[in-house]
């Protein structure tokens, strides 16, 4: 099975096609518009099933499958943790998929701001994090280089928070990366230049140790083709995993 996250910096209805081209069985989207306007804007764009969260309809969260997995919202779900969302994959394997495009500092001041908005899906959603077949991915806008004294909200607070969950970053388990010194980068913000100085690794892939010690391949798109062209300003992280 492959998992593609990606935020595709708007315009989605003019970019599938390179996302359809990493072959994803199921694919999560931030900054996508609503499913009724890209069905307008994209009638070619096909895929077997979507769910679709945000308070803009040109700007939000998606999840797509390709491969005949169904797709549902968790009954816990709660709007106010603003486009974090769980849903159910129902396919060859049952899946819980927590969609990330967190807000973390900008989300509007609702609900418990201090422990930032993964946290607190976190404890909003226990039953369906309580999984092992629990898969958390996408844009967490968020480094651990940018943590500061002991606020909950910490990005390694979130890290320890999905640990204590038997969920591995995928990048870290495979690179063996410190939290914060991440060689690769994932944002290239404002000049979009592989060399820029707003440069950050803010998207990940977290997975239930269980699905990872099935076997797993991974990996990041590379600038040239992505951000270079012109795509967006960040790259696509795409995991396979092994599912019987």
């Amino acid at each position: 099975m492959r998992l593609v996250t990606w935020n595709a910096n708007m315009g989605f209805h003019r970019k599938y096609q390179s996302l359809l081209d990493l072959g994803p069985d199921i694919a999560v989207v931030q900054e996508v518009a609503n499913i009724e306007t890209l069905r307008a804007k994209a009638p070619d764009f096909a895929f077997t099933d979507a769910v679709w969260v945000g308070e803009n309809t040109q700007k939000g969260i998606a999840v797509f499958t390709f491969d005949g997995s169904a797709l549902t919202v968790d009954s816990s779900y709660n709007p106010d943790i603003v486009h974090v969302v769980p849903v159910h994959v129902r396919g060859k394997r049952y899946l819980n998929l927590l969609a990330v495009w967190a807000f973390n500092g900008r989300d509007k001041g609702r609900g418990d701001k201090s422990l930032g908005q993964i946290r607190q899906a976190l404890q909003e959603y226990g039953d369906f994090t309580d999984s092992n077949n629990l898969i958390i991915a996408g844009d967490f806008n968020n480094n651990a280089s940018w943590d500061r004294g002991l606020k909950p909200n910490n990005f390694r607070e979130v890290c320890r928070a999905l640990e204590e969950r038997n969920c591995a970053s995928v990048y870290h388990r495979k690179t063996g990366s410190e939290w914060g010194k991440e060689t690769d980068k994932t944002l290239f913000w404002r000049d979009r230049n592989s060399a820029g100085p707003h440069n950050y690794h803010v998207d990940y892939v977290f997975v239930s140790n269980g699905l990872l010690a099935e076997g797993y391949r991974f990996g990041l798109g590379n600038f040239e083709d992505w951000c270079g062209a012109g795509l967006s300003d960040h790259v696509p992280l795409i995991l396979d995993i092994s599912i019987d």
